[in-house]
């Protein structure tokens, strides 16, 4: 029964969302307020919650750095304007 417990918190601890801390909650709340900046330059009344594909895009494994030049390219990507002066 022992082991069972182990693997078990082992796993819930693999799994378990991170502990928030006092930096990653500003850095949460200004990607929010950059957001917010955004859309009004965009004539926007929010956000959208998803900017591009709907499928959540795995992230595990990368840099800070490398998360943020992938967001920064999808919603290059979706702001992209034709010829025709339409939003892709």
């Amino acid at each position: 029964m022992k082991t069972i417990i182990r693997r078990l918190r082992r796993l819930e601890d693999r799994y378990r969302p991170p502990v928030e801390t006092r930096f990653t909650r500003r850095l949460r709340e200004r990607i929010e307020e950059g957001r917010q900046r955004v859309a009004e330059a965009m004539g926007l009344s929010e956000w959208p919650d998803s900017v591009g594909d709907d499928e959540a895009e795995d992230l595990r494994g990368l840099s800070v750095n490398e998360i943020l030049l992938r967001g920064r390219a999808k919603v290059a990507r979706a702001t992209e304007i034709s010829p025709e002066g339409n939003r892709f």
